[in-house]
């Protein structure tokens, strides 16, 4: 209970924040700073704010700060596909994969991304390198034994151990939501 009243704390902090930064001036006039726009927008965005207040976020940082808005919607972008990378059940391994890398090859373009949103991006882009390898050996030892794809008994060997080295790198690097699904799949294997 004290945890989903310090969350909901926090909810209702970020929703006063980008209201705050969204705001006019009895004339009309909107004067917040870009990067306190930004960061209350970002914020605000990812904790699942009400639309209507992060589209006039957006609409703001487009209208008042156009560059400032290129790379937020960069930054935004690395942070939607750092939190999709779980995404197991939704989104294939190669979308996530190649999302998350298409969206640090344009955060690396601009300036302002963290050191530590960075240092994410290389554990994520490393856990679904092993979360795919790891499908892959699935995929190829069923093959196998539905009799899909030929194998003599040197091939079938060197099969259940690329399977095998797979299981080891993923328990050690993938994500929890792949080790959860995958391993016990390939253990039965």
């Amino acid at each position: 209970v004290r945890q989903a009243q310090e969350d909901l704390a926090d909810y209702t902090a970020l929703v006063e924040d980008l209201t705050e930064a969204i705001a006019v001036d009895a004339d009309g006039l909107f004067s917040t700073p870009g990067g306190t726009l930004k960061a209350a927008f970002l914020e605000g965005r990812l904790a699942g704010v009400p639309n209507e207040l992060v589209e006039k976020g957006q609409h703001l940082l487009e209208e008042h700060f156009p560059e400032l808005w290129a790379s937020t919607r960069v930054e935004l972008e690395l942070h939607l596909a750092l939190r999709e990378a779980d995404d197991i059940r939704e989104v294939p391994v190669e979308d996530r994969f190649l999302r998350l890398q298409d969206a640090s090859d344009e955060a690396k373009k601009i300036q302002g991304i963290s050191s530590t949103t960075l240092a994410e991006v290389e554990r994520t882009s490393i856990a679904l390198a092993a979360e795919r390898g790891l499908y892959l050996q699935i995929m190829d030892v069923e093959a196998v034994l539905a009799g899909l794809r030929p194998a003599n008994p040197d091939d079938l060997t060197a099969t259940v151990e690329r399977l095998d080295l797979a299981c080891e790198a993923a328990a050690k690097k993938a994500l929890a939501e792949a080790r959860t699904a995958l391993l016990p799949r390939a253990e039965v294997l």
